[in-house]
């Protein structure tokens, strides 16, 4: 397969168990043959573990790597560990209960090799737990392909002010590991125990050191409102406490 680029695809559980047929079935039943799928138990209290080795049987074209945590370290230090084992020249990261079109990968990773881009960023579609989906193309950013060199990346994603909210997202993108290896010791010197808003301090050191970010929207990434997911929750007063934490 060296006419095909290993990319290694991170995914986090953590109590997400009955989520996760949908984000290992479409990575999987990729038309891209070379994916390394790295599952990182994150403290879960259920069987990913079992199920890991389920769809291991099921896929042996496929390579499926599980890393655990006893104990949750928090989505942006079990991300970080899940990268740290991975061999792909390029890492892209799937949330447990989310999934992909069919040609994501292969569709990335070409756009990447032929424009030798650090970052290839796609769109996102956001799918209800009721099967309905929907596409903010309220935003002329959503629906046009672009391309950002050297610094123009660091300050396109600051001046956009969140008007391109996708471009928060970390699970949207194909990283080559020669950046991620650049941005590895600003990512690691937060030693926090971070649950939201892992993604802005992932992305931050990642456009910052980039030389080059492609944005295509011909593939879709699929995120699923989740009410139960960490991202939710009650009214709980420690809760915003915490949030605003990760924030800060």
């Amino acid at each position: 397969m060296k006419d095909f680029p290993l990319v290694s695809v991170i995914t986090t559980v953590y109590n997400t168990e009955k989520y996760v047929e949908r984000c290992f079935d479409s990575v999987m039943e990729q038309t891209y043959p070379n994916i390394e799928f790295i599952v990182v138990n994150n403290g879960s209290s259920g069987n990913i573990e079992e199920i890991a080795e389920q769809y291991r049987a099921a896929y042996p074209e496929r390579i499926i790597k599980i890393k655990t945590f006893e104990e949750n370290q928090g989505v942006y230090h079990a991300r970080i560990a899940g990268a740290d084992i991975a061999t792909g020249k390029y890492i892209a990261f799937i949330d447990s209960d989310d999934r992909i079109s069919v040609d994501f990968y292969r569709h990335l990773i070409s756009i990447a090799e032929e424009k030798h881009a650090d970052i290839v960023m796609a769109n996102v579609i956001y799918e209800k737990p009721s099967g309905e989906l929907y596409y903010q193309n309220h935003n002329p950013w959503h629906n046009e392909d672009y391309e950002f060199c050297g610094k123009d990346i660091l300050d396109f994603y600051l001046e956009q002010e969140g008007n391109l909210f996708s471009a928060n997202f970390i699970w949207n993108k194909l990283i080559s590991v020669q950046l991620w290896k650049k941005a590895h010791g600003d990512i690691c010197n937060n030693k926090n125990k971070i649950v939201m808003y892992d993604d802005m301090a992932l992305n931050l050191p990642l456009y910052y050191y980039a030389e080059k970010m492609v944005k295509t929207s011909l593939v879709q990434y699929y995120y699923y409102q989740n009410t139960a997911a960490s991202s939710k929750g009650s009214d709980d007063p420690k809760r915003y406490e915490r949030i605003f934490k990760d924030i800060e």
